[in-house]
């Protein structure tokens, strides 16, 4: 359970179910939420230095909760970083930076045996 109390606001989200989710994360989403309504350049600079301290893990982090409580637009510039994360690099720079890790020979077998349609008797 995750806590967020400051001034006159007590926030309690149970997120427990999200990866990558720590109380900075939550933080984060929450000052988004506040700042939501800032004019259009406020806002564009506000949201840039939301993602600056976070490594993949924190933006998937922020991802998982802006889709969790649905907010689209968070949703989007979350996408947006993760997209440029991605950009110009190989496949296993990808699968590194993302801890994908590759499937041994046994698991790519048992999940097509587990795949397969099973006979009606």
């Amino acid at each position: 359970m995750m806590n967020n109390t400051s001034d006159d606001k007590d926030i309690e989200l149970d997120l427990t179910h999200l990866p990558h989710i720590n109380q900075a994360v939550v933080d984060s989403v929450i000052s988004y939420l506040e700042n939501y309504l800032l004019p259009d350049q406020e806002k564009q600079t506000f949201v840039e230095t939301l993602f600056t301290d976070y490594k993949t893990d924190g933006i998937l982090g922020i991802l998982g909760v802006a889709n969790f409580l649905e907010i689209p637009d968070l949703i989007t510039v979350a996408l947006e970083k993760i997209q440029n994360i991605m950009a110009d690099r190989s496949v296993e720079e990808i699968a590194k930076e993302f801890g994908v890790k590759d499937y041994t020979p046994q698991e790519v077998d048992e999940a097509r045996v587990g795949a397969r349609p099973t006979a009606n008797p």
